[in-house]
């Protein structure tokens, strides 16, 4: 099918006619769900954040004050997606920090791991019972900030400076002491795990 530009529709440098005609297109052949795709997709291209579809960058250093309020570094807020508005869900991470998630990120990645999960066996029941333990729902207040609940404060031993170390789909709250010590490896020992970890990587070429 000819865009309405005359057009290749690859070839359209902007969202406008291209949008229409594929949306067009989608209508008469029925597809489900291909328009909110074809809309994600432009999103990205665009550089807007897409809600559930995080992939968050950055290094911040950041400090508690004494209620235990965090301000959300510039940086790492504006890659959250407005729809969120503010809304995060903290938790106990693997390692010795926190997690915090998005809301719509923390709705899809819950229900991934709640679907890999069987009930009736114990270990699984166990798991559960520890990964989800503490979760909380926080939202940002007009100045920017969270409120870390004293209980997870605690479990990851934060001091008055942490550092919040963003990537894929999360942000993991370190105390800065504790996140020194995790990100520090000789450079011949990182060789080698680099070497176990992605050796066998196929990047398609």
């Amino acid at each position: 099918a000819n865009s309405p530009t005359g057009r290749n529709p690859r070839q359209v440098g902007h969202c406008g006619p291209s949008r229409l005609w594929i949306t067009k297109v989608v209508a008469q052949s029925g597809l489900k769900g291909a328009i909110v795709d074809f809309l994600i997709y432009i999103r990205v291209r665009m550089g807007t954040p897409v809600a559930g579809m995080s992939s968050l960058l950055g290094e911040y250093n950041c400090k508690l004050d004494a209620k235990g309020r965090l301000k959300m570094p510039a940086g790492l807020k504006r890659q959250f997606h407005p729809d969120d508005k503010g809304r995060f869900v903290i938790k106990r991470g693997i390692d010795a920090c926190l997690e915090l998630y998005s809301w719509s990120e923390w709705q899809r990645h819950s229900a991934k791991v709640k679907a890999r999960l069987n009930p009736f066996r114990e270990d699984h029941r166990t798991f559960e019972r520890i990964y989800f333990s503490g979760a909380t729902e926080l939202e940002m207040d007009s100045s920017d900030r969270v409120l870390v609940p004293r209980a997870l404060i605690d479990h990851a031993g934060f001091g008055k400076e942490i550092v919040l170390s963003a990537r894929n789909s999360k942000v993991e709250l370190w105390d800065k002491s504790r996140y020194e010590s995790a990100v520090t490896m000789d450079a011949k020992d990182f060789a080698s795990l680099a070497e176990d970890v992605m050796g066998t990587f196929d990047d398609g070429e």
